[in-house]
């Protein structure tokens, strides 16, 4: 899911959102309702002012909100967009690869 993810976001066929979207619909060979319900939660709009990758990966997986928050924050530095966005120790893609590799290693429990 990491890898279909990252792709996705680096082709510039999604926001950050919706790149994790994609990946968990590819996977789960579900519509692409996933990419469209996070259409307006890239560039720090994801609601609370989340990185929206995370942002998309908590609400594809709630059960394990708190458990994909800390990973999360331990790999980026934090949560919302606004704070690690600015640090440019990695990219945006990269970020999303963090959270799709969360979510995907999640389900593999």
């Amino acid at each position: 899911m990491k890898k279909l993810a990252m792709d996705f976001h680096s082709k510039h066929l999604g926001n950050c959102a919706e790149s994790v979207g994609a990946a968990f619909a590819e996977e789960h060979k579900n519509s692409e309702a996933s990419v469209k319900a996070f259409a307006s939660c890239g560039g720090g709009r994801a609601p609370g002012g989340l990185c929206g990758a995370l942002y998309a990966a908590i609400s594809l997986n709630s059960e394990a909100k708190d458990e994909i928050i800390k990973r999360f924050a331990a790999a980026t530095g934090g949560t919302l967009c606004r704070e690690i966005r600015p640090k440019k120790e990695m990219t945006c893609t990269d970020r999303v690869g963090i959270a799709a590799g969360i979510l995907d290693s999640l389900e593999k429990r």
